[in-house]
């Protein structure tokens, strides 16, 4: 009988913290605006379509560099996610530069993978925090 509270109490400590963390990032308004952005971006390039980096890199950095810990819940503020605010940022900053500088689409494709890979990051450390 205890253990079965045990894991009843486990159980619905973990799905709080679940929708906890959810509707921290639901919140975050300044992520949603940039994954909204990486999302169409990234998913087109994907599919062989690089026309809307090209033409969206810009505002993609816009986004990006409105990331600040000022805007981000203060549940998810930690060192990790500073140090992928920072990476987003940069990494950001160089697919635009690569865009306007008409690098190569696989250049730009791996440049996006990168940020593409930092956004999962800071996403996966946020939900680890509550």
């Amino acid at each position: 009988m205890k253990n079965l509270k045990t894991i009843i109490t486990c159980t619905f400590l973990f799905i709080l913290c679940s929708v906890s963390a959810q509707n921290g990032l639901k919140d975050w308004r300044e992520m949603n605006d940039f994954h909204e952005v990486l999302s169409f971006t990234y998913h087109s390039m994907e599919k062989g379509n690089f026309e809307p980096i090209k033409n969206s890199s810009g505002k993609l950095l816009e986004k990006a560099q409105a990331l600040s810990e000022k805007n981000m819940p203060k549940e998810f503020i930690n060192p990790k996610t500073k140090e992928v605010l920072l990476n987003i940022k940069k990494e950001a900053a160089i697919v635009d530069k690569m865009v306007k500088n008409e690098a190569p689409d696989e250049e730009v494709k791996k440049q996006m993978d990168k940020l593409h890979d930092s956004f999962h990051k800071i996403i996966e450390f946020c939900e680890k925090q509550k």
